[in-house]
């Protein structure tokens, strides 16, 4: 196929470096964390340095198939530079986070092909835009000059519609949530931030108090869904009695935060976002055999969308808030009960 999108072997990878950068939301898909845009580079999550012996580890390891390209976008995720260095030592096969980054990459693999092949239609723009998007802002003149001529490209954005010009900034907040605290980040657009000046100057609120009961139950909610899909496990005997679920290594994330103002004065504030991780519990299920009962162990990858509201009136005082509780939506688990595999 002519026009397939794949990494070159010392060829020109910048568009697709750029669009990875974009779907992967500006993150390390190894640490998770948001990085500039210069720290971001493309990795393959299997290696393509492999050895046949360790390739064929990998795909038995992971169920990929024998025609597996580990160039292909569906292989490919930006990564900062001290991970891509960690991660060249760790053995993949015990990992079981890679099968959640394979399904992420294949996932998202047709709209950043989709982007490559439009920005490339626009030759000389998308070049323009690509040195413009990857210069060195640490020098003194080539910073004044950014300065200068970006607010042109600025202005343009805002003339193709409200919202086109929109950016976004991070805001760090770490919460006291049971069992342990979390650290995250808020990402605010133009909407979230005007949201989170009305919280914090009108209702008197601030964040890392006012959510910790939220992500408290944010979590106990995850926690009770992950132990449901072990319950339905379908390896053909199921998990009838689950132990207590630990959600290791989570990525929380809220990306879209509102207000609504309604009579007589209340406030309501909407979150929304995504928790994603790997969780673990003990499972008691029935012997293959119909012999009794046996311990196993149950790992699962899972991903979910969540929504809460908090709710303020001027009679309630400053910085206190009505809870009502937790909504996910779109909750996917890829379940392990003693190496095999189901998915909810």
């Amino acid at each position: 196929m002519t026009n397939a999108v794949r990494y070159r072997n010392n060829g020109d990878n910048r568009v697709l470096r750029h669009m990875l950068r974009i779907a992967w939301d500006r993150r390390c898909y190894w640490c998770r964390e948001f990085k500039g845009y210069l720290e971001l580079e493309i990795d393959h999550i299997l290696p393509k340095s492999s050895t046949n012996t360790q390739r064929q580890r990998l795909q038995k390891a992971f169920g990929v198939p024998d025609d597996f390209d580990v160039h292909a976008v569906y292989n490919l995720a930006p990564i900062c530079g001290d991970c891509n260095k960690l991660k060249t030592d760790e053995d993949l096969t015990q990992k079981g986070v890679v099968l959640s980054h394979l399904k992420q990459a294949q996932r998202l693999a047709p709209d950043v092909t989709r982007s490559v092949h439009a920005f490339g239609r626009a030759s000389k723009l998308g070049e323009a835009l690509l040195v413009a998007a990857e210069v060195d802002l640490t020098d003194s003149d080539t910073q004044a000059t950014f300065e200068e001529g970006a607010p042109a490209i600025v202005q343009r954005l805002a003339e193709l519609g409200d919202g086109k010009a929109d950016y976004w900034v991070h805001r760090e907040v770490t919460v006291e949530a049971e069992p342990d605290d979390h650290t995250f980040l808020v990402m605010l657009n133009e909407r979230g931030r005007a949201a989170l000046e009305v919280l914090e100057t009108v209702a008197g609120g601030d964040l890392d108090a006012d959510l910790s009961g939220p992500i408290s139950a944010l979590f106990r909610q995850a926690e009770n869904a992950i132990a449901n899909t072990f319950r339905v496990h379908d390896d053909g005997v199921g998990a009838p009695e689950v132990g207590s679920v630990s959600i290791d290594w989570p990525l929380l994330s809220i990306d879209a935060m509102r207000y609504s103002s309604a009579p007589p004065a209340e406030i309501e504030f909407v979150f929304e976002g995504t928790l994603e991780g790997v969780a673990t519990a003990s499972v008691v299920r029935d012997r293959d055999d119909g012999s009794g009962l046996e311990d196993a162990q149950g790992e699962a990858m899972f991903s979910c969308r969540f929504t809460f509201e908090l709710a303020w009136q001027p009679s309630d005082g400053a910085g206190q808030f009505h809870f009502d509780g937790v909504w996910l939506e779109d909750f996917t688990s890829e379940t392990f009960v003693d190496g095999k595999r189901s998915h909810v």
